[in-house]
C-alpha cells in the first residue's frame, strides 16, 4: 500500500485525485484558520466598523501565512522515517488538530494565562498566553493541511490474450 499523498501513475502523470484532495485540505485549513481568527478578533479587539473593514484582510493574510508555513513544515513529513508513521493513519493529524483546538478553547482554564494591558485606559487583564495561542492555532492548521489524503484504488488484474 502506497502511503504517499501524491502518487505517480505508470506513465508519469500526476494522480489528479490525490492532488485535488491535498488542495481541498489546504482550502479547508484556510477556512478553519479564517474562522478561528474571526472568533479571536471578536472576543478581543473588536472595536466597531473599523474592525469590520480591516479585519477580513488581516484574517486572510494571517490564515494564508499559517497555512503556507504548515504546508512547508509538512514537507518534512515526506522523509522516509516519518512518512510511514504519519501517513499510516489519519488519527495523528486529527490528534494534533484536536489538541490545538482544545488548547485554544480550554487553555485559559488550564492556567495558560498572561497579563495584558488595555492600550486605551491602561487597565490590566488576564488573557490566554499569546505563545500558547499561536502554537495552538498552528497545530490546528498543521493537522488539517497535512491530513493524509486517501484515494480509493482499483485492483488491476492481468488478463491473457
Amino acid at each position: 500500500m502506497n502511503v504517499e499523498s501524491y502518487r505517480m501513475t505508470s506513465n508519469s502523470q500526476p494522480d489528479w485525485k490525490a492532488l485535488f484532495g491535498r488542495v481541498f485540505m489546504i482550502f479547508a485549513a484556510f477556512f478553519v484558520a479564517y474562522i478561528i481568527y474571526w472568533i479571536a478578533m471578536v472576543m478581543t479587539t473588536y472595536d466597531g466598523m473599523i474592525s469590520l473593514i480591516v479585519q477580513p484582510f488581516m484574517a486572510a493574510l494571517v490564515s494564508a501565512v499559517f497555512v503556507t508555513a504548515a504546508f512547508l513544515l509538512g514537507l518534512f513529513l515526506k522523509l522516509p522515517f516519518i512518512r510511514t508513521f504519519w501517513y499510516s493513519q489519519r488519527r495523528w493529524a486529527i490528534i494534533v488538530s484536536l489538541i490545538g483546538l482544545s488548547l485554544l478553547c480550554l487553555g485559559y482554564s488550564l492556567g495558560l494565562r498572561s497579563i495584558g494591558t488595555n492600550p486605551d485606559n491602561g487597565t490590566q487583564f488576564e488573557m490566554l498566553d499569546p505563545v500558547a495561542a499561536v502554537i495552538s492555532y498552528f497545530m490546528v492548521v498543521f493537522g488539517i493541511v497535512n491530513m493524509p489524503v486517501r484515494i480509493p484504488t482499483t485492483k488491476v488484474t492481468a488478463t491473457e490474450h
